[in-house]
């Protein structure tokens, strides 16, 4: 009779061993997927700048900081010259954010020294100006890139 109660036992547990193993994969099945949902729809927000890298598209990007006076500039000469740009504002964007855009446009972080301007050309990055200090060397960058909107 031992030997039958032993028997019933190990039925038992494997019954409830397949329940447990039948309702973690279902938990998975649908966990999973919900949150990867959840985390891509409230994760982070897609810049514009990301958005017309993906979408390959041409832009300039100007990286620029707060206490920046050439930055300031730099801003008036584009919108003079009526040039559309980007601003990324290190000092505005979080780190995550700056770093997930330079990545997008090829750029390493050690390549920029603000003020930098970055010309992406089909969603590529095609060149950069970095660290302007003359209104010329500006003015020249902009004429040779042939930026088109």
């Amino acid at each position: 009779m031992l030997k039958e109660g032993e028997n019933m036992k190990d039925k038992e547990f494997i019954r409830l061993k397949r329940v447990f193993f039948k309702s973690s994969f279902y938990i998975l099945l649908f966990m999973v997927p919900f949150t990867i949902a959840l985390i891509t729809k409230f994760g982070y927000k897609t810049t514009n700048i990301e958005k017309s890298i993906r979408n390959d598209e041409s832009l300039l990007i100007l990286v620029t900081e707060k206490d920046c006076s050439r930055c300031k500039e730099i801003k008036g000469i584009l919108k003079d010259k009526k040039v559309p740009y980007y601003e990324l504002n290190f000092d505005k964007t979080t780190i995550n954010d700056y770093q997930r855009i330079l990545r997008k446009a090829q750029i390493g972080e050690h390549d920029i020294v603000i003020p930098t301007l970055i010309y992406i050309q089909d969603g590529n990055l095609k060149s950069s100006l970095v660290d302007i200090k003359d209104k010329n060397d500006l003015l020249s960058y902009i004429e040779n890139i042939n930026y088109e909107t």
